[in-house]
């Protein structure tokens, strides 16, 4: 299939206000507008350079409540360290148009974080699995830490939140939790079982699920489309039972399939998640409601002559985080990336996947 030659360049999304560089603009330029700040956590294990850490804030005034958001993981290490918070801001501004303010941690060893993994992380027993979930929560706790005392933050009302290994690293801050932490929201939590194999998650996942059920005393939400390729079904159901049958509260309702690849549900799919997370935070007396719901985002379409296909696949994309780039080839080949460290790194991954040399960025936002 042929398609007309590009000549334009789809201005999408919506401006961050970068602190960094001393401007402010508004997000949405509606009554409600959030902010973008982007600070490093000292942290004596991350080194010189710290935890990256992006700050979404709603603009009501007064202190506000405060989410602990943190990614999940690749098994590159390249891929690792190109990744960007921005991979989490379109949930991060789901939690701030309902009045929080969101830290995006980056933790160690990953994007411009410093610090780094040890090989054990990636063996298959306990002790692997429990050494990585000890580090992920110093890592949240480093960032609550230097957070809790700030005007703007009301220390006393926290939640933690991540997808894939940042689910699993939320759920280990919940068994650390400080007094201030009121709840765990958990999506596609878990560490590389799949890759392993079942005698990994007999081994060493599932004890450790046993583990931090024991040692979590606030509720928890557990997320995962029926479709989720890495962690299937049945290794939920058995991370969960571990969990619960050690004394954790985890409510987890049944969510049916998600795209593709339900392990993606938190950044594709906040359509289906939304109001199970409204209805959790209602639940348990935490701010729920969007504070401005007449203005939403808005997205722009490709041409009626574009594929089906593309055309689903360019609305999905406009609802990813920065930096972001959507490429097209004249002979039908499509591509995105999103959330990397650099707008250059996604504009060449993009360019890369689409697996032809005619392959053109045709839209593009950076942070």
């Amino acid at each position: 299939m042929n398609f007309p030659e590009t000549k334009w360049i789809v201005c999408v999304g919506f401006i961050i206000s970068h602190i960094l560089c001393g401007q402010s603009s508004d997000v949405r330029r509606t009554p409600l507008t959030l902010k973008r700040y982007e600070i490093r956590v000292p942290m004596a294990e991350a080194g010189e350079a710290g935890l990256q850490t992006v700050l979404i804030l709603p603009s009501t005034p007064g202190k506000h409540p405060l989410v602990l958001m943190t990614h999940g993981s690749d098994y590159s290490k390249g891929k690792n360290q190109q990744m960007g918070p921005g991979m989490m801001q379109p949930g991060a501004e789901w939690f701030a148009r309902r009045g929080w303010i969101v830290a995006i941690v980056v933790r160690r060893g990953y994007g411009a974080s410093g610090g780094k993994m040890e090989k054990t992380h990636f063996g298959c027993d306990e002790q692997a699995y429990s050494t990585m979930a000890d580090e992920n929560a110093a890592d949240l706790m480093a960032v609550y830490d230097s957070l809790k005392n700030l005007g703007l933050v009301d220390g006393n009302s926290v939640i933690a939140t991540g997808n894939s290994a940042g689910g699993f690293a939320a759920l280990a801050f919940g068994a650390h939790a400080p007094p201030a932490l009121k709840a765990v929201i958990n999506f596609s939590g878990g560490w590389h079982s799949q890759f392993f194999g079942s005698s990994c998650a007999k081994n060493g996942l599932i004890p450790e699920f046993r583990n931090l059920g024991a040692a979590t005393h606030v509720p928890t939400l557990w997320l995962y489309a029926k479709n989720d390729d890495l962690f299937a079904p049945k290794y939920v159901a058995l991370m969960h039972e571990g969990f619960t049958n050690a004394g954790g509260d985890a409510e987890m309702p049944a969510i049916g399939k998600s795209g593709r690849d339900g392990h993606y549900l938190f950044s594709e799919s906040q359509e289906i998640w939304g109001p199970i997370v409204e209805g959790f935070l209602e639940k348990h007396g935490l701010p729920w409601q969007d504070l401005d719901p007449e203005n939403s985002q808005h997205f722009v379409k490709l041409p009626d002559n574009y594929p089906d296909e593309m055309k689903d696949g360019f609305l999905k994309w406009q609802k990813l985080g920065p930096n972001r780039a959507f490429a097209i080839a004249p002979t039908g080949e499509w591509s995105y990336s999103s959330g990397r460290m650099s707008l250059k790194i996604a504009e060449d991954e993009a360019l890369d996947r689409c697996r032809n040399p005619q392959c053109k960025i045709i839209a593009y936002e950076g942070k």
